[in-house]
C-alpha cells in the first residue's frame, strides 16, 4: 500500500449519510445488549451457543458500522479487510462475556466482576483500534524560502 494513498475499497461511499451509519451502529449495539439479557434465560446449552453466535454477528455488525464511521474522518491503514476485524472483535467480545459468566461465582463482589468485564472489553477496543491503524493525513501547500550561501575566497 502506498503510504500517501490510504484509500480503501471496503468503505461505504458517502451516498449513505453519516447519521444513518451512527444510528445503525447504536441500534445494533443496543440489540446486542438486549440479546445478552435474553441469553440468560436460555436453559439448554445449545441455545446459548446459538445465541452467542448471533450475538457475535450482531456485535460484529456494530463494529463494522463503527469502522465505517471512523473511515469517514480517518484513513484506515490496516491491510486487513474491515469485515474480518469486525468479526474477530465480535467473537472476542462474546468470548469475554462468556468468561465473565463463568467467573461470576468466583469473583466477589459482583461489581468487581463487572469492572473486570469492562476492562477486558476496553482492552479489546484498544486492540481493535491498534489493528485498524488509523491515520490522519493531509497535504499542506506552503512556500519555503530557500537561501544559498556562496563563499568567495580571494586569497
Amino acid at each position: 500500500m502506498n503510504p500517501e494513498d490510504y484509500s480503501r475499497e471496503d468503505l461505504i461511499t458517502a451516498g449513505i449519510a453519516t447519521p444513518w451509519l451512527a444510528s445503525g451502529a447504536v441500534v445494533v449495539i443496543v440489540l446486542w445488549l438486549l440479546s445478552l439479557r435474553l441469553r440468560g434465560r436460555l436453559a439448554e446449552r445449545g441455545g446459548r451457543i446459538v445465541a452467542g453466535l448471533v450475538g457475535a454477528i450482531l456485535l460484529g455488525a456494530g463494529f463494522w458500522l463503527a469502522f465505517q464511521l471512523a473511515g469517514r474522518w480517518l484513513a484506515l491503514a490496516t491491510p486487513w479487510p474491515l469485515w474480518v476485524l469486525a468479526l474477530i472483535g465480535g467473537l472476542a467480545a462474546e468470548a469475554i462475556v462468556g468468561i465473565y459468566r463463568l467467573e461470576r461465582s468466583i469473583v466477589t463482589p459482583e461489581s468487581r466482576g463487572r469492572v473486570l468485564l469492562g476492562l477486558r472489553l476496553l482492552a479489546l477496543i484498544i486492540l481493535l483500534l491498534i489493528l485498524l491503524q488509523p491515520v490522519r493525513s493531509f497535504l499542506v501547500d506552503r512556500e519555503i524560502s530557500r537561501e544559498v550561501a556562496v563563499l568567495v575566497d580571494d586569497s
